[in-house]
């Protein structure tokens, strides 16, 4: 388990469902940045959000249902695999509703710690379970999360 403080890449993946998720997932990102952290989105946006102006203004890596095949994993695509290849710090799932495309990248990632928020398949797969304060708020469990891996292995750096 690593320390917050020796943590510099986080790759972060998320499948907001409304502009409101997609500002809390700006508002991490800044705050991620502002703590010096390198931060790596992969967001899964559904049709409904496609035709979204909001969406089209964001600069991070974006995928959907038509980059994955007919049950929903992934295609090989050069981004993709950029993204589970790359040996992240951590890996965050800020996708709090089910979403097998984000789940099979999550499985498949090559980060050297997991972490999800408390669920049957977070038992599953991931390395750390976390549950939040406020489950619906991504800023507040990123910052609770912070919290406990700042005390993890103080004195790790």
């Amino acid at each position: 388990m690593t320390n917050f403080e020796s943590i510099k890449t986080i790759g972060l993946l998320s499948n907001p469902k409304s502009q409101v998720e997609i500002q809390e997932l700006d508002q991490v990102i800044e705050y991620f940045e502002k703590l010096d952290k390198h931060i790596f989105p992969l967001i899964y946006i559904d049709n409904k959000m496609k035709n979204d102006v909001f969406t089209k203004k964001i600069s991070w890596t974006v995928f959907g249902k038509e980059n994955c095949n007919w049950y929903g994993k992934p295609r090989k695509e050069i981004n993709l695999n950029h993204f589970k290849n790359k040996e992240f710090d951590i890996l965050i799932d800020l996708s709090f509703l089910e979403n097998f495309s984000l789940k099979s990248i999550f499985i498949q990632s090559k980060a050297r710690l997991k972490i999800m928020h408390s669920s049957n398949s977070s038992k599953q797969f991931a390395d750390f379970m976390f549950k939040s304060s406020n489950p619906q708020n991504k800023l507040i469990f990123v910052k609770e999360l912070i919290h406990y891996l700042t005390i993890i292995n103080k004195n790790q750096k």
